[in-house]
């Protein structure tokens, strides 16, 4: 699944790169044989405004505007286009980690996935943890940042279980070797369910 989800990416990624591409070299040769002889071969609604002339013929403009459909639809279209955009640059800029990070064995990857999970079974299996969630994220290109949120047991101190959540970080960064992995642990409790009298 994550592999599919990678490619999907990248085929995203690679489709909206070669759309744009080519918007823009269209966009660039007609602006190049706009005032050539080249020109009147091409059909006017191809040709770029005079310079220094609007953008719109105003009387068509007008037109547009006097359509009840134009404002929903425009507005509709820019909304949904920064929408897009925004969801794009949010994902391109992520601060995850790749999917597989690379060993130095030749063809050696450890799954970012598969650390998360491997790091979760084990500090569920310390005494006094209820429950947890581990995330690792990109610190740069060698580190990594594990941010782990325990919640512990009913009368469970936090003191009884810091010594070992420290040290499967301190396995989790061999694991991850040659990458730094600065972990970071939030521990929360449990308190006990008071019985209500009325």
């Amino acid at each position: 699944m994550d592999q599919m989800m990678r490619r999907l990416h990248a085929a995203v990624n690679r489709t909206v790169l070669t759309v744009t591409g080519l918007a823009l070299v269209l966009a660039g040769g007609l602006l190049a044989v706009a005032h050539t002889p080249l020109a009147s071969r091409l059909p006017v609604t191809w040709l770029p405004p005079r310079p220094g002339g609007p953008l719109l013929d105003p009387d068509r403009l007008a037109a547009l505007r006097a359509e009840s459909w134009w404002t929903p639809a425009t507005t509709a279209a820019s909304i949904t286009a920064a929408l897009l955009l925004a969801l794009w640059s949010v994902r391109q800029f992520a601060g995850r980690a790749r999917p597989l990070l690379p060993l130095p064995a030749p063809g050696g990857a450890l799954g970012r996935r598969a650390l998360e999970d491997a790091v979760a079974r084990r500090v569920l299996g310390v005494e006094g943890v209820a429950r947890c969630r581990v995330g690792i994220g990109a610190l740069g290109r060698r580190r990594l940042r594990a941010d782990v949120r325990v919640w512990l047991l009913p009368d469970t101190a936090p003191a009884a279980v810091l010594p070992s959540l420290t040290r499967l970080l301190g396995q989790a960064e061999e694991a991850a070797d040659p990458y730094t992995l600065d972990g970071r642990i939030r521990l929360s409790g449990r308190a006990h369910r008071m019985p209500h009298v009325r």
